[in-house]
């Protein structure tokens, strides 16, 4: 078996399985065998390409003040639902509120700090 990659803007965008006894050029149109070059069984969609060899692409670097504002976008988001929920399924009691709450400003107050750095 062959393998192939379909290539988009330097991009694998899928792998091409040939089986054995055939090749890529009588299974597809030579427009699309245009954009596949061989690759190993190693190879995955999304990897770069640049015109001699594969590579993983490199995670994204976030600064401490973009991880802290998603930080303040989730607790914004997800913490007033997910005590609400508590509320209800636990039946939580008024004590145990604040001990909720002051975690959730102590979390976004420490965020708000490493954004404020920034």
């Amino acid at each position: 078996m062959s393998i192939y990659a379909r290539l988009q803007d330097g991009l694998v965008s899928e792998i091409i399985s040939v089986p054995t006894g055939l090749t890529i050029q009588e299974m597809f149109h030579p427009d699309f065998v245009a954009s596949c070059v061989p690759c190993d069984a190693t190879v995955r969609p999304g990897w770069e390409y640049d015109g001699s060899s594969f590579s993983e692409p490199q995670p994204p670097v976030v600064s401490a003040r973009e991880s802290a504002m998603r930080t303040l976008e989730a607790l914004d988001f997800y913490l007033p639902r997910c005590v609400e929920d508590l509320i209800v399924a636990m039946s939580i009691d008024e004590a145990g509120l604040p001990q909720i709450m002051q975690d959730r400003l102590a979390a976004k107050r420490a965020a708000r700090a490493i954004v404020s750095e920034g």
